[in-house]
Formats: C-alpha cells, structure tokens, sequence
C-alpha cells in the first residue's frame, strides 16, 4: 500500500477506502458500516473515560475514519457534507445568538440546558 498523504487526511481516508474495496476488504452492508461507527464510539468512550490523550486521539480518527466510510459507501463527499454541516450550524448558531440577544439576556448567563430548547426551536424551523 502507499504511503498516507497526510496533508488532506479525508482525502486520504477516501483513498484508503477505495483501495481497501478493490480486494473486498469492505463491510457487507450499510448497517454493518452503521455497526462499525458505534463500535468506534465505544471505544472513543472508553478513552475518554481513560483520560489518555493518546488514545482519545486515536479513536477520534477512528470515528472521522469510519464516518468517512459510510459517506463512501452511500457515494456521499464527506467534505461537501461537512462543509454543508458546518454552514447549517453556523446559520443555526447565529439564530441562537440572535434569540438570546432579543431576549435581554448575556450569553454567559445561560447554561446549555437554558439554551438547549432554543437550538431545538430553531432545529425545526430550519
């Protein structure tokens, strides 16, 4: 295999997944794929609960690794999808902001569970 690009890693991830599906080293279904993502996140659990940095670092990769998968799989560009992502949470939080403003309030008064109903509010209508 050759050597990982590391200057566009989900580039890269998407490499790998291509070569990796030429010989068949794929899951079988999309569900099998959805199964690898929790398994991923249990183990990014398990860091967490760790407290070891290394580790936590790895298994993020191995989630964005496995989110990437699944973007493949479904002939999704993870990279437009996050960048789609990324612009509907800025547009989400910029209501947010806005909604706190109007109502008077600092933002550092609020805790999540005080804002938590706001961003679900503004989830729906958008």
């Amino acid at each position: 295999m050759k050597t990982v690009d590391h200057t566009n890693p989900m580039i890269s991830a998407l490499d790998l997944r291509k070569r990796a599906t030429e010989i068949g080293f794929e899951y079988a279904t999309l569900l099998d794929v959805c199964d690898n993502i929790a398994d991923e996140l249990n183990e990014l659990r398990d860091a967490l609960a760790r407290n070891n940095p290394q580790h936590i670092q790895e298994e993020i990769g191995d989630v964005l690794f496995a989110a990437v998968n699944i973007a493949y799989r479904c002939g999704v560009c993870p990279s437009e999808s996050l960048a789609y992502s990324n612009e509907k949470f800025k547009a989400r939080f910029d209501l947010l902001v806005k909604e706190i403003a109007s109502r008077g309030v600092q933002q550092s008064q609020l805790s999540l569970a005080d804002m938590h109903p706001i961003w679900r509010e503004i989830k729906q209508k958008s």
